[in-house]
């Protein structure tokens, strides 16, 4: 396993920049896309693991980190896709295994269904896909996160910064504010504008499972045994509209799992990719 790389790229309009594990020869490339609030940074431990076996490139999405693309008016979302395009349109890298965790996974799912890569394979650990969910079926998950959406917003309007923090982090990874290490919570103090944007636009999104059935790549889903109520009923969807879809449960894992749940997540991964590669 070789020593993290921080580097920054160039790309049309903008920059991205970015971290680099593994040996530059590794036969085989990952891209790991994190989750809103977060960046790459979360990814590292498991991009870590990873590197054991293949080159792992982890970039920052548009707002996170130093990467930035001119693109004011343009959907966070959307932005977001772009950046994964053109940093892997500039490094050149065309054939790769996608990995997208939370908001991560949902940027991987419009990647994928672009398919203007040679994707060899997609793995979504608790993918935000509210599209996919059925109004009436699923209302229940998606009450869930309007209200917490709700609630995290209006505590920032009312310029209570850690109280809607504190509803963001405990209803969708579990976590405690006061819990949080020093580090986590400047990390999501630094990242406030981006939450409020992003939460309403993940919510809302409007990718149906037929939108994401011409995805024809092995296809996995990892959930976990204490994700939040939309979690669940999402991979459900997304599994039944992918062909050939495979999925697991971490159990005791919550949806910080890539973070709290490393070696699990990490082995999950390698171990699907090489039943995919048989």
């Amino acid at each position: 396993m070789d020593v993290a790389v921080n580097k920054s790229v160039e790309v049309h309009a903008g920059s991205v920049d970015y971290q680099t594990f593994g040996a530059n020869d590794a036969p085989k490339t990952i891209v790991l896309l994190h989750a809103s609030a977060t960046g790459a940074w979360s990814l590292v431990p498991l991009a870590a693991r990873l590197s054991e076996t293949y080159r792992v490139f982890v970039p920052n999405l548009d707002g996170y980190g130093m990467s930035k693309l001119d693109c004011a008016r343009c959907p966070a979302t959307f932005r977001h896709v772009q950046t994964v395009e053109r940093f892997l349109q500039a490094l050149e890298i065309e054939s790769f295994h996608l990995v997208g965790h939370s908001m991560g996974g949902l940027i991987a799912l419009r990647v994928a269904r672009r398919a203007r890569f040679d994707l060899q394979s997609l793995t979504l650990i608790e993918p935000m896909a509210f599209g996919v969910l059925d109004p009436i079926t699923d209302k229940a998950a998606i009450d869930y996160d309007r209200n917490m959406i709700n609630d995290f917003l209006s505590a920032i309007e009312a310029g209570s910064l850690e109280e809607g923090l504190s509803v963001f982090t405990e209803r969708v990874s579990d976590q405690k504010w006061a819990d949080l290490s020093d580090r986590a919570r400047v990390e999501l103090m630094a990242v406030i504008p981006q939450i409020v944007e992003e939460a309403p636009l993940v919510s809302c999104d409007d990718l149906t499972g037929d939108d994401f059935s011409g995805i024809e790549v092995p296809t996995f889903l990892i959930g976990t045994e204490n994700g939040p109520p939309p979690a669940a009923p999402i991979i459900q969807r997304i599994a039944a509209a992918i062909p050939d879809a495979e999925a697991t449960q971490l159990a005791g894992a919550g949806h910080m799992a890539p973070i709290t749940h490393t070696a699990d997540v990490g082995d999950a991964i390698s171990g699907f990719l090489k039943r995919s590669a048989a």
